[in-house]
């Protein structure tokens, strides 16, 4: 199996990018090389690379942040032991929490009890 990292973009009859694209490579080694490829390519497609979003991030050590997830080391509840995973970031939940209480904002739960 090979270790490299392929990026590859199709636009066929009818299959166009949105306006905002995000990419992730993820590779075991060459991500210098893989970086470079990736600016190359959107060079091509005439994009623009947003050099202060875009960077090599070193897994398990750092973590990052992509569509509302965090990525990197986490721990299982059951064994305790360390995986690479996902769980949501904390801006994504900052926002959840918002838009909860806006949305019930003034409203008073009511103690009662319901006897079935």
């Amino acid at each position: 199996m090979s270790r490299e990292a392929h990026v590859q973009f199709c636009e066929s009859l009818g299959v166009r990018f949105p306006g905002a694209t995000h990419l992730v490579i993820c590779c075991r080694v060459g991500a210098e090389q893989a970086l470079t490829a990736m600016r190359r390519m959107m060079s091509t497609l005439k994009w623009t690379v947003n050099e202060n979003k875009t960077r090599v991030c070193h897994l398990p050590k750092e973590k990052f942040d992509f569509l509302g997830y965090t990525f990197g080391r986490c721990y299982s509840a059951k064994t305790g032991r360390a995986y690479l995973g996902t769980t949501p970031s904390k801006k994504r939940v900052q926002r959840l929490c918002k838009s909860i209480s806006e949305m019930t904002a003034g409203v008073k739960l009511s103690r009662t009890l319901v006897r079935w």
